[in-house]
């Protein structure tokens, strides 16, 4: 746990600190009554996205004992551990199951083995899941996993995807690290869960086809909420003085307990698919008092340390490991962006016509208007056609 803390700046320093141009893009705050309505909206959306991954909860865990025992057999005492957004309290609906295989003798001797050896010895598993209701096959990446999927029960549907632990291996030390960010961060849940969906519709929610992994995605939430104080008193200084634009403060402590979730999640979307570039800003961590995280922007380019991830797409770094870009993979970012965009413009056009209708008596459809900024849709009268009937 002590060392799950232990965020670094790593390639960053801090006189490599730079500033937002906020001039980018303004940002609008909604109306009070409009923001009521999208923020019980999302609120609603995300209670029942929870409800909707607990439902599985049982069944996942029926099959992790199944596996367990297939594990036993291929390795006696192996032990077969849950990370990810099952392990973090951020699964939603949709969400897949992460383990990893600790304790697997034919690794135990190389605390680094090679892709070939963890693909070999995940083939030992294999015959033994022939008794299970589920469909399985290899996949070869830099961490090679069996993927599968249940076929029938109350599992069906339900995707799995099983690794081999190594020292290269960080799924189980990253899950407890975002476990200890919510307990600082209560929006980081609630905010990841719309994003993870929202990503997903729009098939940008994979790193093999250039989209965002869910570690990723999880990892800017909570730098965007360590950072809003501070982006909110820039975006407000920079509306009240022009263009005046100065370079940002970092931050020491978590906030966003008392800002409406709907203000925060137009605020992150306003951010990152507006105000956040890509070409110029690195986001990384650094520690302040007390262990708490800090929030560094790094000046993309003209940086010596950064030079080596001068071709990666997207660059955040991983909290436990300084030099580990765990946005290099995402080369459709634009695209998420543009999501983002449009997803902010749906959801300010469904909440006003919404709120609009409410005052004729008509209560506001919470679920069709999350429907309507999860399409992304455009603000014109086809986005919001539905709610207004």
């Amino acid at each position: 746990p002590r060392q799950s803390k232990k965020h670094s700046a790593g390639v960053f320093a801090r006189k490599n600190v730079v500033k937002f141009d906020f001039s980018r893009a303004a940002y609008v705050p909604l109306p009070e009554a409009v923001l009521a309505v999208l923020d019980a909206s999302c609120n609603t959306f995300v209670k029942k996205e929870v409800e909707r991954a607990m439902e599985m909860d049982q069944p996942a865990c029926e099959l992790t004992a199944q596996l367990q025992a297939a594990v036993s057999t291929a390795w006696p005492g192996a032990a077969i551990i849950c990370y990810g957004s099952r392990a973090t309290g951020l699964a939603g609906a949709a969400s897949d199951v992460d383990l990893v295989v600790v304790g697997a003798h034919d690794l135990t001797s190389d605390p680094n083995p090679s892709v070939e050896t963890q693909l070999q010895a995940l083939r030992k598993i294999l015959p033994c899941l022939d008794s299970l209701a589920v469909k399985a096959s290899i996949q070869k990446s830099t961490v090679p996993i069996i993927a599968l999927e249940v076929t029938e029960g109350a599992a069906a549907g339900l995707k799995v995807d099983i690794s081999v632990h190594t020292s290269r291996h960080s799924g189980i030390a990253a899950a407890q690290n975002v476990r200890w960010l919510q307990t600082g961060l209560p929006a980081l849940r609630p905010l990841t869960l719309m994003l993870k969906e929202l990503l997903r519709q729009h098939d940008l929610k994979s790193t093999y086809t250039g989209g965002l992994s869910s570690y990723a995605l999880t990892n800017m939430v909570a730098l965007f909420l360590l950072m809003s104080p501070m982006l909110r008193a820039e975006r407000e200084a920079h509306a009240a003085a022009g263009n005046r634009a100065t370079p940002p403060s970092l931050p020491t402590s978590p906030t966003g307990t008392s800002v409406p979730l709907a203000t925060l999640l137009l605020e992150l979307l306003h951010f990152y698919g507006s105000i956040f570039d890509p070409a110029v800003h690195a986001l990384g961590w650094d520690r302040g008092h007390q262990d708490e995280p800090v929030v560094v922007v790094g000046r993309r380019h003209n940086c010596g340390p950064l030079a080596a991830f001068e071709q990666d797409p997207l660059i955040i770094f991983d909290p436990l490991n300084a030099t580990n870009n765990i946005g290099k993979s995402c080369y459709r970012f634009s695209l998420v962006q543009q999501v983002f965009r449009n997803a902010a413009t749906a959801a300010r056009a469904a909440a006003a016509a919404a709120a609009e209708s409410a005052c004729d008596g008509v209560p506001p459809d919470r679920e069709e208007i999350v429907a309507i900024m999860l399409a992304a849709a455009n603000s014109d009268s086809s986005a919001t056609a539905n709610v207004h009937k």
